[in-house]
């Protein structure tokens, strides 16, 4: 009567086969059987982690990682004109300066890779103005790749009043990356009138990563 092997997760090596002599019975070709059979159930195993739509490869437990954004420094110099973007001051540690009084904006590229789910950002700022509402903030958009209005993902971060260095970080999110979409933080100045007053030193993203790509 036929019977049903019962396979196991495990890749059985090596794989014994009947030599010259061996009866051709049930036993012997059991056990041949029996080793191919327990590779594919560890090979089917193996296969089902992979996410099949994004073409991607997936832990077994997803895990959660931070990763530093690049800031790209601009021109370093003498500004005037309030609202311009401006460099970097090596005197204080390298950070993107802002002039405030024009409600100046940057924004930094956030990559964030097909099928994670990108769950906070956080920038490093410096306030160089004192007063509400004169406070930086931080905001992250999805932009789709057409023609539509960026989507702002959660609520705008605001930096508390008064000078320093802070952390704002826009949490809470649960946006899973696809192809196609492109990610961004955007700082926006305080008040600061026609100086280098609020300073970004760096930018952080973190993300639930299913798997080396």
């Amino acid at each position: 009567m036929p019977a049903n092997i019962t396979d196991v997760a495990t890749f059985t090596d090596p794989i014994s086969v009947p030599t010259d002599g061996d009866p051709v019975a049930g036993p012997s070709l059991a056990l041949f059987v029996q080793g191919l059979s327990n590779r594919s159930r560890w090979l089917k195993n193996l296969i089902e982690q992979v996410d099949v739509s994004a073409g991607k490869f997936n832990y077994a437990t997803p895990v959660d990682v931070t990763f530093q954004v690049p800031i790209e420094w601009g021109n370093a110099g003498t500004y005037a004109a309030s609202g311009s973007v401006l460099g970097f001051d090596a005197g204080t540690g390298l950070r993107v300066f802002l002039l405030g009084s024009g409600g100046a904006v940057v924004a930094f590229p956030i990559a964030v890779p097909a099928g994670s789910t990108l769950k906070s950002v956080t920038g490093r700022i410096s306030m160089g103005t004192a007063g509400a509402p004169g406070q930086m903030t931080l905001s992250v958009w999805r932009h789709d790749g057409t023609e539509n209005a960026p989507l702002q993902l959660g609520a705008t971060s605001t930096a508390a009043a008064g000078t320093g260095y802070k952390n704002l970080t826009v949490s809470g999110l649960s946006e899973v990356g696809a192809v196609g979409y492109t990610y961004s933080a955007a700082f926006k100045a305080g008040s600061g009138v026609g100086v280098p007053a609020d300073g970004i030193y760096g930018v952080t993203r973190t993300l639930t990563d299913r798997g080396p790509r």
